[in-house]
């Protein structure tokens, strides 16, 4: 806060170069627009206050510079100003620039800067507020490095190439109520930047994700809404642990609302998150707690009332080979459906994983849908990695007495076959099956389901004709794989009723077939997916718009 004055000292409009404010105390006053072809202003004094009055700063007209600088100064106010930079051949320019500043505040102030940086507050910098601001740039909005207790409130910030805000070991910052808009990412929290809090602030992007967080810890997210479209994720995290996101709204067209990598004890409760064709969340070797979540897209949803089904496991469960994801868990959708429309089925299989890792994701999927029934499927990947039957066979056991522990019902499934080595695939289903049995878990045998004879209860040769690549289904293979399972899980959960003929009755959801691999053969039956996916029609309607655009 800058100290009261004993005098206003008047600036006239025209150039000024480096115009220092050096009387400490001072308020100086801006009386019309001023230009500069470098720097504009110094803050060279202790106390400083500079009102613009409403006028323009037009700096770094031929040469890089500031519209306002200041190195190791306190107390300094900077109020109703329009800082512009405007010059697309300057290499380099800073609307404010604070080197070693503490208790500054800058107040309703409008910069527009074509090079670096709107705000850079940099060198132990502490205790700036901004407040009421409109900050445009082509490279960040604010960036902070090395500096603390930075307070941003009720202010737009704007990039059109990189970050609105960056923190780069930065910490104990606090924005409210902000307006975010990045062509690239929105928030972008690195290198120890630590212990920030951001509340009730709106993050928009196009090329990145809209919240970046690498290598930074102890930061709180509250009630911030993020968006970003193309194939972005919404909140991104990379080797970072305890952070905190409470009732954030996280929207994705073709990414992730929440993806995490290499990211421990992170906390995500009373989110939701909304995706149109990839999974509400992605998590890559990363243990965090998910709590009261509510989460949608084309592959997934919860909370469910009741007769959720989760699928989780490898590219197979994923679906690859077939558009849009289109696996046995689609088939198996619209068969049970078909039969009693109270089912859901939730998608999260990721491609080429183990068991292993299959089993560190587990309880986290658990957490956030919450299902009925989970259908675990590994294995193929972990051979090929060369692990031990005996290890595979314990993680995928694990995963099932954990769903019992929470009283999910657990199916396990067996591997299927593909062009070589199914010997081994065959071992590890009769160990996992006879292991599973004698600890009271249901094995679903679906490797008899799409070999040479299916259904016929023995381990039949690999069949080309249900196959891709020699290793995924095509679309008859996973048919025949969602029928399957289908029938075992329609004759447990309905006893009394026969299940003994082909139950899916043509009624997958959508027409995929075996020379149509790579398309959809209906957008008529897309859209009826959609629709019974979302039962929202707005949503509905903006799904089919983005699909044909891409058709």
């Amino acid at each position: 806060m800058a100290m009261p004055s004993s005098a206003t000292i008047e600036i006239p409009a025209g150039t000024v170069s480096s115009y220092s404010l050096n009387i400490p105390g001072e308020t100086y006053v801006l009386m019309g627009d001023v230009d500069a072809s470098a720097t504009a202003f110094s803050v060279d004094a202790d106390n400083i206050t500079f009102d613009g009055k409403g006028h323009t700063i037009t700096f770094a007209q031929d040469t890089s510079g500031s519209g306002i600088l200041s190195f190791g100064k306190n107390g300094i106010a900077i109020e109703n100003v329009t800082i512009n930079q405007m010059n697309k051949s300057i290499s380099s320019a800073y609307g404010i620039y604070l080197a070693d500043c503490n208790y500054v505040s800058i107040l309703n102030d409008t910069i527009d800067v074509y090079k670096n940086t709107g705000i850079f507050v940099k060198s132990a910098s502490s205790h700036v507020i901004i407040r009421d601001c409109d900050i445009s740039s082509n490279t960040y909005g604010i960036f902070a490095t090395n500096s603390q207790y930075l307070t941003v409130n009720e202010s737009t910030l704007n990039s059109k190439k990189t970050n609105s805000i960056r923190l780069s070991n930065s910490g104990y910052c606090n924005f409210s109520g902000c307006e975010c808009n990045s062509a690239n990412t929105g928030i972008n929290l690195s290198d120890m930047a630590n212990n920030n809090t951001f509340t009730d602030c709106t993050v928009s992007t196009v090329i990145e994700d809209s919240i970046v967080i690498t290598t930074a810890n102890n930061n709180t997210f509250l009630r911030c809404n993020t968006s970003a479209i193309r194939g972005n994720n919404g909140i991104s995290l990379v080797n970072s642990n305890w952070n905190a996101f409470t009732d954030c709204v996280s929207t994705a067209e073709k990414g992730y609302g929440i993806n995490t990598t290499d990211s421990c004890d992170n906390i995500f409760n009373g989110c939701t998150i909304s995706v149109i064709e990839n999974m509400p969340v992605m998590i890559t070797n990363s243990t965090n707690k998910f709590s009261n979540m509510s989460v949608s897209s084309t592959r997934s949803s919860a909370p469910h009332t009741s007769n959720h089904i989760l699928t989780v496991g490898d590219s197979i469960t994923k679906g690859v080979g077939v558009n849009y994801g289109l696996g046995y868990g689609s088939y198996l959708n619209a068969t049970l459906n078909a039969y009693s429309p109270t089912w859901y089925v939730s998608n999260v299989g990721i491609g080429g994983t183990t068991a292993a890792q299959g089993r560190v994701t587990f309880p986290q999927w658990l957490d956030i849908y919450n299902p009925d029934i989970v259908l675990i499927m590994y294995g193929q990947n972990d051979i090929s990695a060369g692990r031990s039957e005996q290890d595979i066979i314990n993680d995928i056991l694990w995963m099932a007495q954990e769903a019992r522990n929470r009283s999910i019902t657990p199916y396990i499934l067996t591997t299927v076959p593909i062009s070589s080595n199914n010997f081994k695939r065959i071992s590890l289903n009769d160990n996992l099956t006879s292991q599973a049995a004698l600890a009271g878990i249901s094995v679903i045998d679906t490797y008899d389901s799409v070999d040479l004879s299916p259904g016929n209860g023995v381990h039949d040769g690999y069949d080309e004709n249900n196959s891709l690549d020699g290793v995924h289904p095509n679309s008859v293979g996973y048919t025949l794989l969602g029928n399957y399972v289908s029938k075992h899980i329609l004759t447990s959960v309905y006893p009394n009723s026969d299940f003994t003929g082909n139950v899916t009755s043509e009624k997958a959801p959508l027409t995929v077939t075996l020379t149509d691999k790579y398309r959809l053969a209906s957008f008529m039956d897309l859209e009826l997916w959609i629709r019974h996916v979302f039962n929202d029609e707005v949503q509905h309607i903006h799904i089919m718009q983005e699909i044909m655009l891409l058709a």
